[in-house]
């Protein structure tokens, strides 16, 4: 059997909607929303390919685009699939020939928990192991939770108040990048992911800001979003941050009440947000204080470029 790798358009969303939908319920067990191959196969200044043999049935999908000072590729290998370390070589080829384009000198990928499988393919290639990523949750229908969750009052000096686009847009995203210097720089494209990206639905009455009541400044951040799991809307925080002159004073605290108590009369059932487990901001710490649970979700690898690889692969 022969296997091709192309260069994905947008003709071909519906087949890899189905293979990231399969590889998603394997991995994670939750369902993968439909659009997520559409959005990213029409997003410009993105590389995508697909792995098929020869019929309309993806057996791989790579997507590579610029995040700021290095390159992200999301690498999918349908679970089960014959000759999936090659698929996988092929992809991560793929992946690492268009990052060298984008002018960067890194590149980093993420390996969900359970897809061992893929992990030994990017060791294989040299990456190395960045971080692992948390997943840590919180029932919300728990009284001994909701106990938990008891009302923080930030500092006299700082209100907390949800989000206004009109007031705070134009500030929210710089702060947003002092918090998370190595996340996307692009702030068009900061947006994009966080008012369209169909794997967590935007909702601006989830979003809360902290600012100074002398000179209206932002200081923090809270991002909430619904998220579809096994056919619930649960909460899902997208992020949280403080800036670090502000650190240390209970703005975070009041900031994660404000989305939780926002969640609780959504009625959402549960919420849940991953976090780095190196995380130095001290965001790890106040999620665990508040008794949320944790599982391994995911394990960042990355990668020195540049790397020469093909454009085009066939194999047998």
């Amino acid at each position: 059997m022969r296997l091709y790798l192309k260069s994905a358009a947008a003709v071909d969303a519906p087949i890899v909607d189905e293979l990231l939908a399969a590889h998603a319920d394997a991995h994670t067990g939750r369902r993968s929303p439909t659009g997520v191959a559409r959005a990213k196969l029409t997003t410009r200044a993105t590389a995508s390919a697909v792995v098929t043999a020869g019929s309309r049935r993806a057996l791989g999908f790579a997507h590579v685009w610029r995040d700021g000072t290095v390159a992200r590729a999301l690498l999918v290998v349908r679970p089960g699939a014959w000759a999936a370390h090659a698929i996988g070589q092929a992809l991560a080829s793929f992946a690492e020939t268009h990052a060298a384009k984008l002018g960067v000198t890194f590149i980093k990928t993420h390996q969900c928990a359970a897809d061992t499988g893929l992990g030994a393919v990017l060791a294989e290639r040299s990456y190395r192991i960045a971080s692992t990523i948390l997943q840590m949750r919180a029932d919300l229908t728990d009284p001994t939770t909701s106990a938990t969750f008891t009302a923080t009052i930030a500092p006299d000096d700082v209100e907390v108040t949800p989000f206004d686009a009109e007031r705070d847009g134009d500030w929210l995203f710089a702060v947003v990048h002092e918090v998370f210097p190595d996340e996307n720089d692009d702030e068009k494209a900061w947006w994009r992911d966080h008012r369209d990206n169909p794997t967590r639905l935007f909702d601006p009455a989830l979003w809360f800001v902290a600012r100074r009541r002398l000179d209206g400044h932002l200081v923090g951040f809270a991002l909430g979003f619904r998220r579809v799991e096994d056919g619930r809307v649960v909460g899902y925080l997208g992020g949280l941050g403080v800036r670090r002159a502000e650190r240390g004073r209970g703005i975070g605290r009041a900031l994660f009440i404000a989305v939780t108590d926002a969640f609780v009369e959504a009625g959402f059932p549960s919420m849940a947000l991953s976090v780095a487990s190196g995380n130095r901001t001290g965001a790890l710490s106040l999620y665990r204080r508040f008794g949320m649970t944790e599982v391994p979700e995911s394990t960042e690898w990355a990668k020195e470029l540049p790397v020469a690889s093909a454009a085009y692969l066939c194999f047998t």
